[in-house]
């Protein structure tokens, strides 16, 4: 995620951390361990699509959940 690249590191290494990614419409929140890191605000968004982890290095995933929030 470019927009917060220059963050880097975002979390400390060999720990468990945890993600929540909120959007809806066109703006995106990045919350790590529910610490606000960044608002996004997309002017051209896609209006459906996938969702991608991607990762530089070795990461670990678990517990991983994807749900619509109303």
């Amino acid at each position: 995620m470019d927009v917060v690249r220059w963050l880097i590191p975002l979390v400390e290494f060999d720990k468990w951390h945890t993600f929540a990614i909120y959007i809806k419409g066109n703006t995106l929140q990045l919350f790590i361990d529910e610490k606000k890191i960044t608002d996004y605000w997309d002017t051209t968004p896609i209006p459906k699509g996938s969702i991608a982890i991607s990762v530089k290095g070795h990461a670990v995933f678990d517990d991983i959940v994807v749900e619509e929030l109303n």
